[in-house]
C-alpha cells in the first residue's frame, strides 16, 4: 500500500511538471541573464543554476513558460500542431512550485532562438516575426517578453522597476492551500504520565535526515508531518492560515528554491485523548528531480493556533513557547537538514 501511494503521489507530481511548450526555433539571437534582481507574486528568482532562467533580449526580460512559472502568474496554456501556442489568463491559484536545476552555473551569455508557429494570447493571434520583441525558444521552452502590452494590458500584472527593486511582477493568481491527508485516531496509550497536558503540536524531529535515491528504503521523510495531541477534554480547533512547505538545493554553499507547497491545517473539533496527524505527502521527493547533494526543509508557519474549549474564549496557541504552567507543551522544528545519497 505505501508503495502504491508512493507511485501514486509520483504520477501525480510528474503530471504537473514544467513540461516544456514546444515551438519551432529558426533565427539564433544572443540573450544574456539579468544582472538585477527579479520577484514574480514575492518570489526571488536566482537565474544561477535554473535550468530555465529568466532571460534578457533588446532591454526586455523574457519569462519561460513553464507549466509551474506559468501558474505562478496565473497563466494557463494549451498547444497542439495546428493552433501553435495559446496563453489565457487563469486566476485559479497554485498549490505547489517546482523550479528545475542544472548542475553547471549558467553563463552569462546564451542562444537562444526566435521562436516559430502560430502564437495566440487572449484569443488574438500574434505575428511573432513582426514583433519588436518577439517570443523566443530557449532550451527547448517558449519564452514570453514582459512587456507592458503583455504583462500589464493582457494579463493584468502589477509592473515596476527601479535599481534597489530590480523588477517586480505581481500577478492575480493566488497560492491555494492543499488538503493534507489526515489521520484522525484514538489514542489513549500514548496518556502515560503526561495527563496531565492540554495540548501537544509536533512536528519534525530534529537532526539530519537521510534520502536514498534507489530501491525501497523506507526514509524518515516518508513520516514527516504534523501532529496535534489532545490529552483532556475535547477542544475546537479555529481556521488558521496554511503553513507553507519549502525544500532548498544547496549548490557551491547557497541554497537555492527548487520546490514549495501551500498546505491548510485540520480546523474543527479534537475529542478528548485523540491525536489529528497531518501526513505532509510530498511528491518532490519521489521524483526524478531529486539529485544527489543536500537539501534543506524549511516550513514556514503561523503565529499563533487558535484553540477553544466548550464555552470558553480563544486561545492563542504560540510556537516555541512551552509553557508548562498552563499544561501546554509545544514542540515544532522548522528547518531540517537533507542529505540525499544513491
Amino acid at each position: 500500500m505505501r508503495t502504491l501511494k508512493k507511485m501514486l503521489s509520483v504520477l501525480l507530481l510528474l503530471s504537473l511538471s514544467q513540461i516544456p511548450i514546444p515551438a519551432w526555433g529558426a533565427e539564433n539571437c544572443t540573450v544574456t541573464l539579468p544582472e538585477f534582481k527579479v520577484t514574480i507574486n514575492g518570489e526571488e528568482f536566482d537565474n544561477s543554476y535554473s535550468k530555465y532562467p529568466l532571460l534578457l533580449y533588446k532591454d526586455i526580460t523574457y519569462f519561460p513558460l513553464t507549466y509551474y512559472d506559468c501558474r505562478l502568474l496565473g497563466v494557463s496554456t494549451a498547444y497542439d500542431q495546428q493552433n501553435g501556442l495559446a496563453l489565457i489568463k487563469d486566476d485559479s491559484g497554485y498549490s505547489e512550485y517546482l523550479r528545475e536545476l542544472t548542475s553547471q552555473k549558467n553563463a552569462k551569455q546564451q542562444t537562444a532562438q526566435i521562436a516559430q508557429g502560430p502564437i495566440t494570447i487572449g484569443g488574438q493571434r500574434i505575428d511573432n516575426a513582426e514583433e519588436d520583441y518577439p517570443f523566443l525558444l530557449f532550451r527547448n521552452v517558449t519564452y514570453m517578453p514582459l512587456t507592458w502590452k503583455y504583462a500589464a494590458i493582457e494579463f493584468g500584472w502589477q509592473y515596476s522597476f527601479d535599481l534597489t527593486n530590480g523588477l517586480v511582477i505581481t500577478g492575480e493568481a493566488e497560492p491555494v492551500a492543499a488538503e493534507p491527508e489526515l489521520h484522525f485516531v484514538d489514542y489513549p496509550s500514548i496518556m502515560g504520565d503526561n495527563g496531565s497536558w492540554r495540548f501537544v503540536l509536533h512536528a519534525l524531529q530534529p537532526g539530519e535526515y537521510t534520502h536514498h535515491l534507489t530501491g525501497d528504503y523506507n526514509s524518515d521523510l516518508d513520516r514527516w508531518g504534523i501532529s496535534f495531541y489532545n490529552f483532556q477534554e475535547a477542544v475546537y480547533l479555529h481556521p488558521i492560515d496554511p503553513l507553507e512547505y519549502r525544500i532548498y538545493r544547496k549548490i557551491n554553499g547557497e541554497e537555492h528554491l527548487v520546490y514549495k507547497k501551500s498546505m491548510s491545517l485540520y480546523s474543527g473539533e479534537v475529542p478528548s485523548i485523540f491525536v489529528v496527524h497531518h501526513h505532509l505527502n510530498i511528491p518532490y521527493w519521489d521524483s526524478e528531480y531529486v539529485k544527489e547533494g543536500k537539501y534543506m526543509v524549511r516550513i514556514t508557519y503561523p503565529d499563533n493556533f487558535i484553540y477553544s474549549e466548550q464555552g470558553s474564549d480563544e486561545i492563542l496557541l504560540t510556537p516555541f513557547n512551552q509553557d508548562f504552567a498552563d499544561n501546554n507543551y509545544l514542540y515544532f522544528n522548522f528547518e531540517a537538514p537533507v542529505k540525499v545519497v544513491k
